[in-house]
């Protein structure tokens, strides 16, 4: 009998073992699924005719600030008729001019052309994705006919009206996709010409708008939760832009937020060339989207860290290990804590894969009692224990040596 009731005893004690172990592997998993389905969220700034080296000339510290976090380009094409429509309209769906088959310029064309293909916005809603949008020209109707904007404000005004009022949306209503345009550095580009004085005054006024913005992120505790994409649909000369004019095409590329590599050029891949399409596929990978099938644009991955959890291997390319660390002690702790979660999931892996796991197993024969405490605790060799004076001879055959 008393062989009997220690044999029960082992086998309980197996069975709340593996129990134990269950559940550990069942929380790990819980938490690391938690973080890879954190709610995304995404801010695209657009601002109009924002030609690379303008900017640098200008007085930006808030662009600045947010390329020291991010990763960037001062190469990036847009599309080849370097116009606002239908390079935003390529922006925004990842293809071609002649793909989406928008081509006009105006608010006629606003009204009486459509987009051909889905938008980001279209795609988001469809995932039950709030959307948002303030921009200062009203042909930009042609994003919200359709609908898939939740909260849009649109009217042919200053930057700064266009920043309060995207600060109010974001106040409001917080949606997780949001695109903010800014209209005056094209239109003063028009009238006074691109590089001069007062196109350079107005790119600092820019700066200053999309201040507000990120200030407001920051006031509502979005900011280190928000990925940031700062681009233009086009440069230009004199007092027009165009097709085949590099300094039309040239347009800035820069991307902030979390998982993004911090200060890093992406020139120093020599082999990738950005285009106004690949803001498109790189905004549904980080909005976790599907992406249509056969599209001209490319998500960016060399500007993404190897913090995806349970399945992204390290980037073919890693930028230099001596580039300085702009992350906030925030960012600094997330990444750690994501690096571990993402160590946990490979071993879970390597664990799921096994016909037994990685733990000792206690046998039926194995006795436990008072006299006989576990000399190593979870996780050690569980049958190292002090046998009583008399052993069974046998256990009973019926019992399992595995209990499930």
């Amino acid at each position: 009998m008393l062989a009997l009731r220690s044999t029960n005893l082992t086998i309980e004690h197996s069975m709340k073992q593996t129990a134990l172990f269950r559940s550990f592997f069942c929380l790990i998993l819980l938490l690391a699924g938690s973080l890879t389905r954190a709610e995304s969220r995404m801010l695209i700034v657009s601002i109009d005719g924002l030609r690379p080296d303008c900017a640098l000339r200008a007085k930006m510290p808030v662009l600045r600030s947010l390329t020291e976090r991010g990763a960037f380009s001062f190469w990036a094409y847009t599309t080849p008729v370097a116009i606002t429509l239908p390079s935003h309209a390529s922006m925004l769906t990842g293809v071609t001019v002649e793909r989406h088959g928008f081509s006009g310029n105006d608010d006629k064309a606003a009204a009486t052309q459509k987009i051909q293909v889905p938008t980001l916005f279209d795609i988001a809603r469809k995932a039950g994705i709030s959307t948002g949008m303030a921009a200062g020209k009203t042909k930009f109707s042609i994003f919200s006919d359709s609908g898939a904007i939740d909260h849009s404000w649109i009217k042919a005004t200053t930057d700064d009206n266009v920043a309060g009022q995207a600060v109010n949306i974001l106040r409001q209503h917080q949606p997780r996709l949001m695109l903010v345009h800014f209209a005056e550095v094209d239109g003063v580009g028009h009238s006074k010409g691109w590089g001069s004085r007062d196109q350079i005054a107005a790119i600092e006024r820019a700066d200053a708008a999309l201040g507000m913005v990120i200030d407001e992120l920051k006031r509502l505790e979005l900011f280190d939760k928000t990925t940031i994409l700062i681009t233009a649909d086009h440069g230009g000369s004199g007092k027009t832009h165009g097709k085949d004019d590099d300094r039309s095409r040239f347009i800035p590329w820069i991307l902030v937020g979390p998982g993004i590599v911090p200060n890093v050029d992406l020139s120093q891949f020599r082999e990738l060339q950005i285009n106004t399409y690949d803001t498109f596929a790189t905004a549904c990978k980080i909005m976790e989207l599907t992406t249509p099938e056969g599209i001209d644009g490319k998500a960016i991955v060399q500007a993404f860290k190897a913090t995806d959890l349970m399945n992204s291997p390290a980037p073919a390319t890693q930028p230099a290990a001596s580039l300085p660390d702009a992350r906030s002690d925030t960012e600094k702790r997330r990444d750690e804590a994501a690096e571990n979660l993402r160590k946990i999931s490979i071993a879970i892996r390597e664990y799921a894969k096994q016909e037994s796991p990685p733990f000792p197993r206690v046998s039926a024969t194995t006795q436990f009692t008072r006299a006989g405490p576990l000399k190593q605790g979870i996780g050690g060799d569980l049958s190292r224990v002090d046998a009583p004076a008399t052993a069974p001879t046998t256990a009973p055959t019926s019992v399992p040596t595995n209990p499930k």
